[in-house]
């Protein structure tokens, strides 16, 4: 079985536990269980752009990589005309 949180929780350490109820008894509850969101890495810093014929150059600095997971991608969105 399978419960996933209806709401986005903020950043923080959560705990949750677990008990069965039929038509006629419930079972005690199961140990606590601990589990934290984590952060969201900050953004990069663009150090320098450079406009060619047919597209664009883009210099950023790596955030660092002192979270509990590493940083394993960047995503560049470009947008023709903006």
């Amino acid at each position: 079985m399978q419960w996933t949180v209806p709401v986005s929780l903020v950043n923080g350490d959560y705990s949750w536990q677990v008990a069965s109820t039929d038509d006629a008894s419930q079972s005690a509850w199961s140990d606590l269980r601990d589990f934290t969101v984590g952060m969201v890495p900050p953004v990069p810093t663009v150090i320098s752009t450079e406009a060619y014929r047919l597209g664009a150059g883009l210099r950023f600095q790596k955030v660092p990589n002192d979270y509990e997971a590493p940083v394993l991608d960047y995503t560049v969105t470009a947008m023709p005309g903006n």
